[in-house]
């Protein structure tokens, strides 16, 4: 960004916005006043869960459901970005706002309601286009405190891989997505994988996925 001549302000917040009928800047709580000719307001946001909570279904950030998309009351079902849902390869619960886990979670649980059990465990993978740079994440990981890079992150043209005990529980891509769909794949086998051999660049991932399920 900053070398796309985008300015950006950490630990900031927006104190006022300057203008009446028309938007011409805003000042920041630490004094700074900043011109602009349009604002786009983005402060996060919170599941929606005022039906479930109405239905009495378990709440906890999210609407909970299990690997089968069901809420705490078996006869009702629910998926997408407000449900706080468990993942058997992570063991554990988790809520994601990305559009491919709404759209394979809904088939989870199409699924079950036709009687059609089949556990929703997909690695979780995300991707957004800044400027020239692709970037993508996959897995699940509230630490990126061992991370094995392959590539040269200073080229912007590199892979990394958060490993924990032996497992790739994550990975990080920029400009790599055919490496990406490799580490998907590696991820959810949850096999070994030597970081050396993650390292190195030279031996293709395809064949690291390959020779650890031989």
């Amino acid at each position: 960004h900053a070398d796309n001549q985008i300015s950006v302000r950490l630990n900031q917040s927006v104190q006022e916005f300057l203008g009446k009928n028309k938007v011409h800047g805003i000042t920041t709580i630490s004094g700074e006043t900043i011109k602009a000719d349009a604002v786009i307001v983005g402060i996060g946001i919170l599941p929606e869960t005022n039906l479930a909570e109405s239905a009495k279904l378990k709440i906890d950030n999210g609407v909970v459901v299990d690997e089968y998309a069901r809420t705490s009351n078996p006869y009702i079902f629910a998926a997408g970005d407000n449900t706080n849902h468990f993942n058997p390869m992570l063991k554990r619960h988790i809520r994601l706002e990305a559009w491919l886990n709404a759209q394979d979670q809904a088939l989870a649980a199409a699924r079950t309601m036709c009687s059609d059990l089949k556990a929703y465990d997909k690695v979780p993978w995300m991707w957004t286009d800044q400027f020239d740079v692709n970037l993508q994440v996959a897995g699940f990981t509230e630490k990126w405190n061992n991370l094995t890079i392959r590539g040269d992150i200073n080229r912007r043209d590199c892979i990394g891989f958060q490993v924990e005990g032996g497992l790739i529980r994550s990975a990080l891509s920029i400009n790599r997505p055919r490496d990406m769909r490799v580490a998907r794949r590696m991820i959810s086998a949850q096999l070994p994988f030597s970081e050396s051999d993650l390292e190195d660049d030279d031996i293709p991932l395809r064949d690291l996925l390959k020779s650890a399920k031989s």
